[in-house]
């Protein structure tokens, strides 16, 4: 009810990534422009506001808001409860209407594709540069079994990203004149599911009940907490011992909270990329489990359960579950951990 309403107090100087996106919270919460910005500086606005970064879920339990996060996921999807938010009627029909525009028949089932790349965060990353970002070209082989399941692939992002090859049923999205804030999540929202990496926007498809099969992860100890995705982690390679580390060298170390390249640097590490053949893995694993299948086995589970033990044990969590080839990649050493 109107007591129970959230109100939220929008400083005029904040930018907003997309409004369009803000907006559909209207049904949960009050939100509107005030002066606020214009009366008091930046820092002062800090001690007037809530931040995420830790989140107290009871007295004496203070988490940071990913494991937090993880947690009241976790509670949400036990109550089965659905998605928070879903597009309206008047939504669904702009949005059907504009990407018929781009070459996709409407009500034809899709993939959305989002690569994280430097251009969106330049100045950023070349001050501090990371690991999440990938190289879009890798994916081709994932796109094209899409294409040849019957889909189409979206591909999203900003124009700074690298423009993919003309190829049949994949529309690059990122560089069209056809590109709004409001069609931005009407993709998000209805695609089949999402194929990303460790970017803001792959928190938006499971706001409205989208799987994501988010690949080239890092840091490995900060999954996205939503139950429904799948992950597949960047390799890590040791320059010292010649070989790829193992999970439990991973867990065990710095090395899985780490994501900034200076700290592989000075440890001798080389963060390497998923291959095509990984992604397609993880791709084919969503194909199969969009379509209603069940894509583990018993063994598979017992596997599942070991890597999710070593994750808690070393002060990670449950969230978004390891791709199934990943975990049996990995079979010998997660079967040593089976209790």
């Amino acid at each position: 009810n109107n007591s129970q309403r959230t109100i939220i107090l929008r400083p005029r100087l904040l930018q907003i990534p997309n409004q369009a996106l803000l907006n559909c919270w209207h049904q949960y919460a009050e939100i509107f422009p005030s002066n606020i910005g214009t009366e008091f500086t930046f820092r002062q606005i800090e001690f007037l506001q809530d931040e995420f970064w830790s989140i107290r879920l009871k007295p004496n339990d203070t988490r940071m808001f990913s494991h937090a996060g993880a947690v009241v996921q976790r509670k949400w999807d036990q109550k089965g409860y659905g998605p928070l938010l879903k597009l309206s009627s008047d939504q669904e029909a702009a949005g059907w209407s504009q990407i018929e525009r781009l070459g996709l028949p409407k009500g034809h089932w899709f993939v959305c594709l989002h690569v994280r790349e430097a251009g969106f965060h330049k100045a950023w990353h070349e001050k501090h540069p990371g690991t999440r970002n990938a190289n879009v070209l890798t994916y081709m082989k994932a796109v094209q079994k899409i294409v040849d399941c019957g889909g189409y692939v979206v591909r999203v992002g900003d124009p700074t990203m690298t423009k993919l090859p003309m190829q049949k049923g994949v529309i690059d999205y990122a560089h069209s004149d056809e590109k709004s804030e409001e069609l931005d999540i009407f993709l998000c929202a209805k695609a089949r599911f999402f194929i990303g990496t460790n970017s803001g926007l792959g928190l938006v498809p499971p706001i409205f009940g989208v799987p994501c099969a988010l690949t080239n992860w890092t840091p490995i100890a900060l999954p996205q907490w939503y139950g429904r995705d799948r992950f597949i982690p960047k390799s890590i390679y040791s320059k010292k011992w010649d070989r790829t580390l193992s999970l439990t060298e991973i867990f065990t170390s710095p090395v899985a909270w780490q994501q900034f390249q200076s700290y592989f640097d000075s440890a001798g590490l080389e963060v390497l990329d998923n291959t095509p053949e990984e992604i397609e893995e993880l791709t084919l694993e969503l194909l199969e489990e969009t379509a209603g299948r069940d894509v583990l086995t018993n063994d598979d589970r017992k596997l599942l359960q070991a890597y999710n033990q070593l994750a808690e044990q070393n002060r990670s969590y449950v969230g978004a579950r390891l791709g199934r080839a990943h975990l049996r990649r990995h079979a010998d050493e997660l079967s040593r951990l089976v209790p």
